[in-house]
Protein backbone atom coordinates (compact mmCIF):
# COMPACT_ATOMS: atom_id res chain seq x y z
CA UNK A 1 0.00 0.00 0.00
CA UNK A 2 1.14 3.53 -0.60
CA UNK A 3 -0.05 4.79 2.74
CA UNK A 4 3.46 4.98 4.11
CA UNK A 5 4.03 7.97 1.87
CA UNK A 6 0.77 9.66 2.65
CA UNK A 7 0.62 12.62 5.00
CA UNK A 8 -2.48 13.54 6.92
CA UNK A 9 -2.53 16.91 5.17
CA UNK A 10 -2.69 15.26 1.75
CA UNK A 11 -5.19 12.67 2.93
CA UNK A 12 -7.80 15.18 4.09
CA UNK A 13 -7.88 17.14 0.84
CA UNK A 14 -10.84 16.73 -1.44
CA UNK A 15 -12.76 14.31 0.78
CA UNK A 16 -16.53 14.15 0.42
CA UNK A 17 -19.14 14.98 3.06
CA UNK A 18 -19.66 11.24 3.51
CA UNK A 19 -16.03 10.74 4.52
CA UNK A 20 -16.13 13.64 6.96
CA UNK A 21 -19.34 12.38 8.53
CA UNK A 22 -17.79 8.90 8.88
CA UNK A 23 -14.76 10.43 10.56
CA UNK A 24 -17.00 12.22 13.04
CA UNK A 25 -18.96 9.03 13.74
CA UNK A 26 -15.73 7.10 14.36
CA UNK A 27 -14.45 9.89 16.58
CA UNK A 28 -17.64 9.87 18.66
CA UNK A 29 -17.62 6.06 18.93
CA UNK A 30 -14.05 5.81 20.18
CA UNK A 31 -14.46 8.86 22.37
CA UNK A 32 -17.25 6.97 24.12
CA UNK A 33 -14.80 4.19 25.05
CA UNK A 34 -12.27 6.70 26.38
CA UNK A 35 -14.91 8.66 28.28
CA UNK A 36 -15.60 5.72 30.61
CA UNK A 37 -11.95 5.11 31.55
CA UNK A 38 -11.38 7.90 34.10
CA UNK A 39 -14.73 7.11 35.75
CA UNK A 40 -14.07 3.49 36.75
CA UNK A 41 -12.79 4.19 40.29
CA UNK A 42 -15.54 6.80 40.83
CA UNK A 43 -18.25 4.40 39.67
CA UNK A 44 -16.86 1.75 42.02
CA UNK A 45 -17.01 4.21 44.92
CA UNK A 46 -20.46 5.66 44.24
CA UNK A 47 -22.13 2.33 43.49
CA UNK A 48 -20.22 0.37 46.15
CA UNK A 49 -18.90 -2.01 43.50
CA UNK A 50 -15.65 -3.96 43.37
CA UNK A 51 -12.99 -3.38 40.73
CA UNK A 52 -14.00 -6.65 39.05
CA UNK A 53 -17.65 -5.55 38.86
CA UNK A 54 -16.67 -2.21 37.35
CA UNK A 55 -14.40 -3.88 34.79
CA UNK A 56 -17.50 -5.87 33.84
CA UNK A 57 -18.65 -2.68 32.11
CA UNK A 58 -16.19 -3.59 29.36
CA UNK A 59 -16.64 -7.39 29.20
CA UNK A 60 -20.12 -7.61 27.64
CA UNK A 61 -19.42 -4.44 25.65
CA UNK A 62 -16.44 -5.98 23.88
CA UNK A 63 -17.87 -9.51 23.63
CA UNK A 64 -20.89 -8.30 21.68
CA UNK A 65 -18.55 -6.37 19.39
CA UNK A 66 -16.60 -9.58 18.74
CA UNK A 67 -19.81 -11.33 17.68
CA UNK A 68 -21.58 -8.55 15.78
CA UNK A 69 -18.69 -7.18 13.73
CA UNK A 70 -18.55 -10.43 11.74
CA UNK A 71 -22.05 -9.62 10.47
CA UNK A 72 -21.29 -6.04 9.45
CA UNK A 73 -20.95 -6.71 5.71
CA UNK A 74 -24.14 -8.82 5.39
CA UNK A 75 -26.09 -6.19 7.33
CA UNK A 76 -24.84 -3.24 5.28
CA UNK A 77 -25.35 -5.15 2.03
CA UNK A 78 -29.00 -5.81 2.84
CA UNK A 79 -30.04 -2.64 4.66
CA UNK A 80 -27.54 0.01 3.55
CA UNK A 81 -24.51 1.34 5.39
CA UNK A 82 -26.13 4.61 6.40
CA UNK A 83 -29.12 2.85 7.98
CA UNK A 84 -26.91 0.47 9.93
CA UNK A 85 -24.76 3.35 11.19
CA UNK A 86 -27.85 5.35 12.15
CA UNK A 87 -29.28 2.43 14.14
CA UNK A 88 -25.95 1.98 15.89
CA UNK A 89 -25.77 5.66 16.81
CA UNK A 90 -29.37 5.67 18.07
CA UNK A 91 -28.69 2.64 20.29
CA UNK A 92 -25.49 4.19 21.64
CA UNK A 93 -27.23 7.48 22.41
CA UNK A 94 -30.08 5.79 24.29
CA UNK A 95 -27.68 3.56 26.21
CA UNK A 96 -25.53 6.51 27.29
CA UNK A 97 -28.64 8.20 28.71
CA UNK A 98 -29.74 4.96 30.40
CA UNK A 99 -26.32 4.48 32.05
CA UNK A 100 -26.42 8.07 33.28
CA UNK A 101 -29.79 7.41 34.92
CA UNK A 102 -29.00 4.00 36.42
CA UNK A 103 -27.80 3.34 39.98
CA UNK A 104 -27.25 -0.42 39.81
CA UNK A 105 -23.93 -1.85 38.62
CA UNK A 106 -25.63 -4.95 37.20
CA UNK A 107 -28.09 -2.88 35.20
CA UNK A 108 -25.29 -0.67 33.89
CA UNK A 109 -23.32 -3.74 32.78
CA UNK A 110 -26.41 -5.02 30.90
CA UNK A 111 -26.95 -1.63 29.25
CA UNK A 112 -23.31 -1.60 28.21
CA UNK A 113 -23.89 -4.83 26.27
CA UNK A 114 -26.47 -3.05 24.13
CA UNK A 115 -24.15 -0.04 23.92
CA UNK A 116 -21.45 -2.35 22.54
CA UNK A 117 -23.91 -3.54 19.90
CA UNK A 118 -24.57 0.04 18.80
CA UNK A 119 -20.90 0.95 18.78
CA UNK A 120 -19.94 -2.13 16.77
CA UNK A 121 -22.55 -1.33 14.11
CA UNK A 122 -21.32 2.21 13.59
CA UNK A 123 -17.56 1.55 13.82
CA UNK A 124 -17.41 -1.43 11.46
CA UNK A 125 -19.82 0.12 8.96
CA UNK A 126 -17.96 3.44 8.98
CA UNK A 127 -14.74 1.62 8.12
CA UNK A 128 -16.49 -0.04 5.16
CA UNK A 129 -17.47 3.40 3.82
CA UNK A 130 -14.02 4.87 4.49
CA UNK A 131 -12.33 2.12 2.50
CA UNK A 132 -14.59 2.69 -0.48
CA UNK A 133 -15.41 6.40 -0.44
CA UNK A 134 -12.11 8.04 0.54
CA UNK A 135 -10.38 9.97 -2.22
CA UNK A 136 -7.02 8.25 -2.59
CA UNK A 137 -8.31 4.71 -2.14
CA UNK A 138 -8.05 2.22 0.69
CA UNK A 139 -4.64 3.51 1.84
CA UNK A 140 -6.09 6.94 2.55
CA UNK A 141 -9.15 5.35 4.13
CA UNK A 142 -6.95 3.42 6.58
CA UNK A 143 -4.95 6.55 7.44
CA UNK A 144 -8.06 8.65 8.11
CA UNK A 145 -9.68 5.80 10.05
CA UNK A 146 -6.68 5.54 12.37
CA UNK A 147 -6.54 9.34 12.72
CA UNK A 148 -10.17 9.39 13.90
CA UNK A 149 -9.46 6.58 16.36
CA UNK A 150 -6.42 8.38 17.73
CA UNK A 151 -8.28 11.66 18.20
CA UNK A 152 -11.22 9.88 19.84
CA UNK A 153 -8.96 8.08 22.32
CA UNK A 154 -7.01 11.29 23.00
CA UNK A 155 -10.01 13.53 23.76
CA UNK A 156 -12.38 10.98 25.31
CA UNK A 157 -10.53 10.68 28.66
CA UNK A 158 -10.23 14.43 29.25
CA UNK A 159 -13.91 14.79 28.34
CA UNK A 160 -14.84 12.08 30.83
CA UNK A 161 -12.38 13.27 33.48
CA UNK A 162 -13.45 16.91 33.31
CA UNK A 163 -17.17 16.20 33.49
CA UNK A 164 -16.51 13.41 35.98
CA UNK A 165 -15.08 15.94 38.39
CA UNK A 166 -18.54 17.50 38.54
CA UNK A 167 -20.47 14.23 38.84
CA UNK A 168 -19.73 10.70 37.67
CA UNK A 169 -22.97 10.59 35.62
CA UNK A 170 -22.28 13.81 33.69
CA UNK A 171 -19.91 12.31 31.07
CA UNK A 172 -22.57 9.82 29.98
CA UNK A 173 -25.08 12.58 29.26
CA UNK A 174 -22.35 14.52 27.45
CA UNK A 175 -21.54 11.46 25.38
CA UNK A 176 -25.24 11.03 24.55
CA UNK A 177 -25.32 14.59 23.19
CA UNK A 178 -22.26 13.96 21.00
CA UNK A 179 -23.74 10.71 19.73
CA UNK A 180 -26.98 12.52 18.88
CA UNK A 181 -24.90 14.93 16.76
CA UNK A 182 -23.37 11.92 15.03
CA UNK A 183 -26.85 10.51 14.38
CA UNK A 184 -27.95 13.79 12.74
CA UNK A 185 -24.76 13.72 10.68
CA UNK A 186 -25.44 10.18 9.48
CA UNK A 187 -29.06 10.96 8.58
CA UNK A 188 -28.55 14.28 6.79
CA UNK A 189 -24.90 14.54 5.71
CA UNK A 190 -23.93 10.98 4.76
CA UNK A 191 -25.58 11.06 1.33
CA UNK A 192 -22.97 10.00 -1.17
CA UNK A 193 -22.58 6.28 -1.98
CA UNK A 194 -19.12 4.69 -1.93
CA UNK A 195 -17.21 5.24 -5.17
CA UNK A 196 -15.90 1.68 -5.37
CA UNK A 197 -18.60 -0.93 -5.01
CA UNK A 198 -16.44 -3.79 -6.22
CA UNK A 199 -17.34 -6.49 -8.66
CA UNK A 200 -20.94 -7.56 -8.95
CA UNK A 201 -21.68 -10.81 -7.23
CA UNK A 202 -23.75 -12.52 -4.55
CA UNK A 203 -24.48 -10.77 -1.28
CA UNK A 204 -22.08 -11.42 1.61
CA UNK A 205 -23.13 -14.52 3.52
CA UNK A 206 -24.00 -14.34 7.22
CA UNK A 207 -21.28 -16.77 8.29
CA UNK A 208 -18.61 -15.71 5.79
CA UNK A 209 -16.57 -13.89 8.43
CA UNK A 210 -16.36 -16.97 10.64
CA UNK A 211 -15.58 -19.23 7.68
CA UNK A 212 -12.67 -16.97 6.73
CA UNK A 213 -10.95 -18.05 9.95
CA UNK A 214 -10.36 -21.35 8.15
CA UNK A 215 -7.78 -19.56 5.97
CA UNK A 216 -4.39 -20.10 7.70
CA UNK A 217 -3.00 -16.62 7.00
CA UNK A 218 -6.20 -14.90 8.13
CA UNK A 219 -6.32 -17.04 11.27
CA UNK A 220 -2.66 -16.36 12.07
CA UNK A 221 -2.94 -12.58 11.80
CA UNK A 222 -6.22 -12.61 13.74
CA UNK A 223 -4.78 -14.63 16.64
CA UNK A 224 -1.75 -12.35 16.91
CA UNK A 225 -4.09 -9.35 16.89
CA UNK A 226 -6.20 -10.98 19.63
CA UNK A 227 -3.14 -11.37 21.85
CA UNK A 228 -1.97 -7.83 21.21
CA UNK A 229 -5.47 -6.51 21.93
CA UNK A 230 -5.40 -8.34 25.27
CA UNK A 231 -2.56 -6.00 26.28
CA UNK A 232 -4.18 -2.99 24.63
CA UNK A 233 -7.39 -3.35 26.60
CA UNK A 234 -5.64 -4.34 29.81
CA UNK A 235 -4.37 -0.75 29.72
CA UNK A 236 -7.92 0.49 29.10
CA UNK A 237 -9.66 -1.65 31.74
CA UNK A 238 -7.06 -2.03 34.50
CA UNK A 239 -4.97 1.10 33.85
CA UNK A 240 -7.27 3.50 35.77
CA UNK A 241 -6.85 1.46 38.97
CA UNK A 242 -3.07 1.30 38.54
CA UNK A 243 -2.86 5.04 37.84
CA UNK A 244 -4.94 6.15 40.85
CA UNK A 245 -6.07 9.68 41.62
CA UNK A 246 -9.15 11.71 40.74
CA UNK A 247 -11.12 11.31 37.49
CA UNK A 248 -9.37 14.40 36.13
CA UNK A 249 -5.91 13.00 36.92
CA UNK A 250 -6.77 9.67 35.30
CA UNK A 251 -8.29 11.53 32.37
CA UNK A 252 -5.17 13.62 31.81
CA UNK A 253 -2.93 10.52 31.90
CA UNK A 254 -5.13 8.89 29.28
CA UNK A 255 -5.15 12.09 27.20
CA UNK A 256 -1.37 11.85 26.97
CA UNK A 257 -1.78 8.15 26.22
CA UNK A 258 -4.24 9.04 23.45
CA UNK A 259 -1.82 11.61 22.01
CA UNK A 260 0.86 8.91 21.89
CA UNK A 261 -1.69 6.58 20.28
CA UNK A 262 -2.37 9.18 17.57
CA UNK A 263 1.36 9.82 17.01
CA UNK A 264 2.04 6.11 16.71
CA UNK A 265 -0.84 5.38 14.34
CA UNK A 266 -0.59 8.45 12.12
CA UNK A 267 3.08 9.45 12.10
CA UNK A 268 5.20 6.44 13.09
CA UNK A 269 3.49 3.29 11.84
CA UNK A 270 4.05 3.55 8.10
CA UNK A 271 7.64 4.87 8.26
CA UNK A 272 8.53 2.03 10.64
CA UNK A 273 6.87 -0.52 8.36
CA UNK A 274 8.84 0.87 5.44
CA UNK A 275 12.12 0.68 7.38
CA UNK A 276 11.70 -2.54 9.38
CA UNK A 277 9.16 -4.42 7.28
CA UNK A 278 5.82 -5.59 8.63
CA UNK A 279 7.24 -8.50 10.63
CA UNK A 280 10.14 -6.45 12.00
CA UNK A 281 7.80 -3.65 13.01
CA UNK A 282 5.43 -6.12 14.70
CA UNK A 283 8.19 -7.89 16.64
CA UNK A 284 9.83 -4.64 17.75
CA UNK A 285 6.65 -2.99 19.01
CA UNK A 286 5.46 -6.15 20.78
CA UNK A 287 8.82 -6.43 22.53
CA UNK A 288 8.69 -2.79 23.66
CA UNK A 289 5.06 -3.23 24.70
CA UNK A 290 5.99 -6.20 26.92
CA UNK A 291 8.91 -4.26 28.42
CA UNK A 292 6.65 -1.32 29.29
CA UNK A 293 4.20 -3.64 31.04
CA UNK A 294 7.01 -5.20 33.08
CA UNK A 295 8.44 -1.79 33.90
CA UNK A 296 5.05 -0.63 35.17
CA UNK A 297 5.12 -3.42 37.76
CA UNK A 298 8.56 -2.40 39.06
CA UNK A 299 8.09 1.32 39.64
CA UNK A 300 5.98 3.71 41.69
CA UNK A 301 2.79 5.53 40.76
CA UNK A 302 4.51 8.24 38.72
CA UNK A 303 6.63 5.73 36.83
CA UNK A 304 3.57 3.58 36.13
CA UNK A 305 1.73 6.57 34.69
CA UNK A 306 4.65 7.47 32.41
CA UNK A 307 5.08 3.91 31.15
CA UNK A 308 1.34 3.47 30.51
CA UNK A 309 1.36 6.71 28.52
CA UNK A 310 4.19 5.32 26.37
CA UNK A 311 2.21 2.15 25.63
CA UNK A 312 0.04 4.41 23.47
CA UNK A 313 2.87 4.60 20.92
CA UNK A 314 3.07 0.80 20.61
CA UNK A 315 -0.71 0.44 20.45
CA UNK A 316 -1.07 3.13 17.79
CA UNK A 317 1.63 1.56 15.62
CA UNK A 318 0.14 -1.92 15.97
CA UNK A 319 -3.38 -0.71 15.22
CA UNK A 320 -2.35 0.81 11.90
CA UNK A 321 -0.06 -2.11 11.10
CA UNK A 322 -2.77 -4.75 11.55
CA UNK A 323 -5.37 -2.69 9.68
CA UNK A 324 -2.88 -2.44 6.81
CA UNK A 325 -1.99 -6.14 6.93
CA UNK A 326 -5.60 -7.33 7.01
CA UNK A 327 -6.67 -5.61 3.80
CA UNK A 328 -3.89 -7.37 1.85
CA UNK A 329 -3.48 -10.68 3.70
CA UNK A 330 -5.37 -12.98 1.31
CA UNK A 331 -6.38 -12.24 -2.28
CA UNK A 332 -8.56 -15.37 -2.50
CA UNK A 333 -10.99 -14.32 0.23
CA UNK A 334 -13.32 -11.28 0.00
CA UNK A 335 -12.15 -8.36 2.05
CA UNK A 336 -15.44 -8.15 3.97
CA UNK A 337 -14.96 -11.76 5.16
CA UNK A 338 -11.35 -11.15 6.19
CA UNK A 339 -12.17 -8.03 8.19
CA UNK A 340 -15.12 -9.85 9.79
CA UNK A 341 -12.89 -12.74 10.88
CA UNK A 342 -10.20 -10.35 12.08
CA UNK A 343 -12.64 -8.35 14.18
CA UNK A 344 -14.11 -11.46 15.82
CA UNK A 345 -10.79 -12.44 17.41
CA UNK A 346 -9.57 -8.86 17.81
CA UNK A 347 -12.50 -7.89 20.03
CA UNK A 348 -12.43 -11.25 21.78
CA UNK A 349 -8.96 -10.27 22.98
CA UNK A 350 -10.39 -6.94 24.12
CA UNK A 351 -13.07 -8.75 26.17
CA UNK A 352 -10.62 -11.19 27.77
CA UNK A 353 -8.56 -8.39 29.35
CA UNK A 354 -11.22 -6.99 31.75
CA UNK A 355 -12.65 -10.49 32.20
CA UNK A 356 -9.37 -11.80 33.63
CA UNK A 357 -8.00 -8.65 35.33
CA UNK A 358 -9.81 -9.26 38.62
CA UNK A 359 -8.78 -12.92 38.80
CA UNK A 360 -5.18 -12.06 37.96
CA UNK A 361 -5.10 -9.42 40.69
CA UNK A 362 -6.47 -11.90 43.23
CA UNK A 363 -4.01 -14.61 42.18
CA UNK A 364 -0.82 -12.61 41.62
CA UNK A 365 -1.38 -9.29 43.38
CA UNK A 366 -1.70 -5.76 41.88
CA UNK A 367 1.12 -6.42 39.41
CA UNK A 368 -0.51 -9.62 38.10
CA UNK A 369 -2.56 -8.19 35.20
CA UNK A 370 0.40 -6.30 33.72
CA UNK A 371 2.81 -9.22 34.12
CA UNK A 372 0.43 -11.59 32.36
CA UNK A 373 -0.16 -8.96 29.66
CA UNK A 374 3.61 -8.79 29.12
CA UNK A 375 3.79 -12.58 28.77
CA UNK A 376 0.92 -12.51 26.26
CA UNK A 377 2.80 -9.96 24.15
CA UNK A 378 5.84 -12.22 24.09
CA UNK A 379 3.60 -15.08 22.94
CA UNK A 380 2.24 -12.84 20.17
CA UNK A 381 5.82 -12.01 19.18
CA UNK A 382 6.71 -15.70 18.88
CA UNK A 383 3.62 -16.38 16.76
CA UNK A 384 4.48 -13.43 14.51
CA UNK A 385 7.90 -14.95 13.87
CA UNK A 386 6.20 -18.28 13.05
CA UNK A 387 3.66 -16.66 10.69
CA UNK A 388 5.85 -14.35 8.64
CA UNK A 389 4.05 -15.32 5.41
CA UNK A 390 0.79 -13.91 6.76
CA UNK A 391 2.33 -10.44 6.95
CA UNK A 392 3.38 -10.37 3.30
CA UNK A 393 0.85 -8.58 1.06
CA UNK A 394 -0.70 -11.17 -1.24
CA UNK A 395 -2.27 -8.52 -3.44
CA UNK A 396 -1.66 -4.92 -4.39
CA UNK A 397 -4.06 -2.24 -3.18
CA UNK A 398 -7.22 -3.51 -4.78
CA UNK A 399 -10.58 -3.72 -3.11
CA UNK A 400 -12.76 -6.79 -3.00
CA UNK A 401 -16.44 -6.10 -3.31
CA UNK A 402 -18.10 -5.95 0.06
CA UNK A 403 -21.65 -5.71 -1.16
CA UNK A 404 -22.27 -2.56 0.84
CA UNK A 405 -24.61 0.16 -0.22
CA UNK A 406 -25.04 3.62 1.23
Amino acid sequence: MKSSRLGVGRAVRGQSATVWSCLFVLFVGLMGVGTVDPLLPSIATHLHASASQVEGLFIGYFLVQAVVMAFSAPLTARFGTRKVISVGLALSCLCAIAVGLSSDIGAISAIRVVWGLGNSLMISSSLAIMMGAATGGAATGVLLYEAALGCGFALGPVFGGTLGQLYWRAPFFGNALLTLCGFICACFVMKHPPRHRGAAGPLPTWWGGYKALGRPKVLGVSIISMLYNFGYFMVIAFGPFAIGGSPLVIGMVFVLWGVCFAIGSILLAHPLMARLGRVGCTVTTLLVFAALFLGATLTGTTGTRVLLVLTGLCIGIQNTLFTTVVVTVDDKTPRWAITGAFNVLRWLGAALAPLTAGYLTAAFGPAGPFRVAAAVQVLALVLALCCTRAFRPSTPETAHGDGAKC
